[in-house]
């Protein structure tokens, strides 16, 4: 039996990401939890279907800040780098510990490596990523501009929350890393055998004391921080109920993979951008071209290279939290409450626009599913 929609059918416009949909009874099903896998092509997806949109929300953030930083690199590290080894031995400590923190600070440019300047930029863009994202989810018009007090608001809570998840990282990365140590140490102490078989203890000891560290460090950041940018931007939730927040919309059937997702794309993303700049580099480098040229390969690559990487991790965070909605809070329920009529339903510590503002009644598209149910 045909089933009439609740809504007027919905004409998608040609940067929507997915085909138009009609809210009835029958596409309750098009609101599936997802699988990470999912979620990832998902993301992918919908930056394909709405490239340029994204691209021009980030690429005035962007391409200015990796150009500044390429010339702070070329003007001040790279001398500070090379001259390290004409310093005397009273001051080459102080001198590594200077170029270690403009490091920290800037970055790698020329080969994609972000700095805490690269950070901050991406908090900037992030916001009106995952604002345009969650248009195309939810189907609604947010608002055609962000406040600038809003948003100023927003960036500093991002930024309170992710430099709590650096140092929370940190500080776990380095309490797994001592005790690790020390186990290693207290276990071969007094004996000559790990002399004889250091070669084949090279990759265990690799594992143990640095890949290990990391994930571990990783499920701190995805049990408290990896949802923050969503919460804030989405829900204005409070920097002290963030956390708590984050933790109560991940279920523990998820929580493993969603970890591992937290762990894997940081080194997808950050590493795949660096293989494709420092080749880039090296093949400008092997051709001999002028420094002026040289220059604007090293600058305007890895600025592109980041119109990707950039916008598609915040996609999918924005992805992931709507996901982990879906699974706690029923979104399907609430969309359909939403385009019936009804008085949106919204958590009590939020103030979504994303879910609770009936600004335009239209379907919301479904997100790609590519990845199975679970």
């Amino acid at each position: 039996m045909r089933t009439e929609p609740i809504a007027q059918p919905y004409t998608a416009p040609a940067t929507t990401a997915v085909s138009p949909v009609m809210l009835t009874q029958d596409t309750q099903a098009d609101y599936a939890p997802q699988s990470v896998i999912g979620l990832f092509d998902g993301a992918f997806d919908l930056y394909k279907a709405n490239a340029l949109r994204y691209i021009v929300q980030v690429a005035a953030i962007l391409i200015p800040t990796h150009i500044v930083l390429q010339v702070v690199e070329n003007f001040w590290l790279t001398p500070l780098s090379q001259s390290l080894s004409d310093v005397e031995d009273a001051a080459s400590v102080a001198h590594a510990l200077q170029l270690v923190g403009a490091g920290l600070l800037v970055g790698v440019p020329s080969v994609g490596m972000p700095g805490l300047l690269s950070a901050f930029a991406f908090l900037i863009a992030s916001i009106p990523v995952t604002r345009f994202t969650a248009q195309l989810i939810t189907g609604q018009v947010l608002s055609q501009r962000t406040p600038l007090t809003q948003s100023i608001k927003q960036l500093i809570k991002q930024g309170f929350l992710w430099t709590s998840a650096a140092f929370a990282f940190i500080a776990a990365y380095s309490l797994i890393y001592m005790g690790l140590a020390m186990g290693v140490a207290f276990l071969f102490m007094g004996t000559a055998s790990i002399q004889a078989s250091s070669s084949a203890m090279a990759g265990v000891l690799v594992v143990l004391l640095f890949v290990l560290p990391y994930f571990l460090s990783c499920r701190v950041v995805a049990a408290a921080f990896v949802l923050a940018t969503p919460l804030v931007i989405l829900e204005n939730v409070p920097i002290f109920l963030a956390t708590s927040r984050n933790s109560q919309l991940i279920p523990k059937p998820v929580f493993r993979k969603v970890w591992l997702a937290t762990a894997c794309l940081p080194i997808a993303l950050i590493g795949f951008q660096m293989l494709l700049a420092s080749s880039v580099g090296a093949v400008a480098t092997g051709l001999h071209l002028s420094p002026l040229v040289q220059f604007g390969v090293q600058a305007v690559f890895p600025a592109l290279l980041s119109l990707f990487f950039q916008p598609y991790a915040m996609l999918f965070f924005t992805l992931l939290y709507y996901d982990m909605v879906y699974r706690r809070e029923g979104l399907d329920i609430r969309f359909l409450a939403r385009d019936a009529g009804f008085a949106p339903v919204q958590h009590p510590n939020s103030a979504s626009p994303a879910l609770s503002q009936p600004v335009v009644s239209v379907p919301p598209p479904s997100i790609p599913k590519t990845g199975g149910n679970r």
